[in-house]
């Protein structure tokens, strides 16, 4: 089992993020953002690989625009760092 740390608060984190040693940052790099083309050809691929929702094409478009739409809604309330397309996978 996972030891779960407390934190100051009442919430119990499961992980802790501790800052990358600067002999690291050499090895970093930023690789930016998809543009909102691509971006959509990648979920739509991701997408694919769902059996039900390839099997019905009215699902897959409706599940494709909600991803969509509910990435630009985090990305303009909150950060564009909070996204991931993880999440997609998610």
């Amino acid at each position: 089992m996972q030891k779960r740390i407390c934190a100051g608060t009442d919430r119990r984190l499961l992980y802790t993020v501790v800052p990358i040693p600067e002999t690291m940052l050499e090895y970093v790099w930023d690789y930016g953002y998809l543009d909102p083309e691509t971006e959509t050809k990648y979920v739509r691929a991701m997408l694919n690989s769902c059996e039900k929702l390839n099997s019905d094409s009215s699902w897959f478009e409706k599940t494709a625009v909600l991803i969509k739409i509910s990435q630009q809604f985090f990305r303009e309330y909150e950060d564009a760092s909070s996204l991931s397309q993880r999440d997609v996978a998610r």
